[in-house]
């Protein structure tokens, strides 16, 4: 998971979204205000919420291993990025050593998220966003007692926190997912 408005930027500036004319700001304003809009798949692609939501009905949850994406792209507190982790878990050889490597992303130039917003509507967003799919709203879902199954393993969360229960604390998983995406 990375985090959500950025999913949206990359999505939109990845798929030439905007090759039309219309600018990030423009397609932002318009699905904004037009909650119709939000249909298009660079929106649907940022809703984590809801697309787990729905495969949590039909497959068990702990089937699932939820990877914030800098578990991905770097050493986040001393956990080892992901891949390396499947390549130790499956019995995988490993790459060549992290210096012998020219990692490459597929990365599309574009303007700094509230840069290419301007603060008002990077707010609005951010809050719209946060109220669909933040970090508060996916710890319930990771955590959701009512469930019969147990939870998705959340890669890279360790107890740090010394708090009991900690893999079902919705404050601690929140923290987890915000500080990994």
């Amino acid at each position: 998971m990375r985090e959500p408005m950025a999913t949206l930027q990359s999505y939109f500036y990845y798929m030439g979204i905007g090759n039309g004319g219309s600018s990030f700001k423009d397609w932002v304003q318009e699905v904004m205000d037009d909650p119709s809009q939000r249909l298009q798949g660079a929106w649907r692609n940022s809703m984590y919420h809801n697309n787990l939501a729905t495969w949590f009905e039909s497959i068990n949850r702990s089937q699932f291993m939820i990877v914030p994406m800098k578990y991905n792209t770097e050493y986040n507190k001393g956990t080892p990025p992901f891949h390396e982790y499947l390549w130790n878990h499956f019995g995988l050889q490993h790459a060549p050593a992290r210096d012998d490597v020219k990692e490459t992303s597929n990365v599309n130039p574009h303007p700094a998220l509230e840069d290419d917003l301007g603060t008002h509507l990077y707010a609005r967003l951010s809050s719209v966003m946060n109220n669909l799919t933040g970090p508060d709203r996916l710890a319930r879902l990771f955590v959701n007692n009512n469930q019969n199954d147990d939870p998705p393993y959340l890669y890279g969360l360790k107890d740090a926190s010394g708090l009991k229960g900690w893999k079902h604390n919705e404050t601690a998983i929140a923290d987890w997912i915000q500080d990994g995406w």
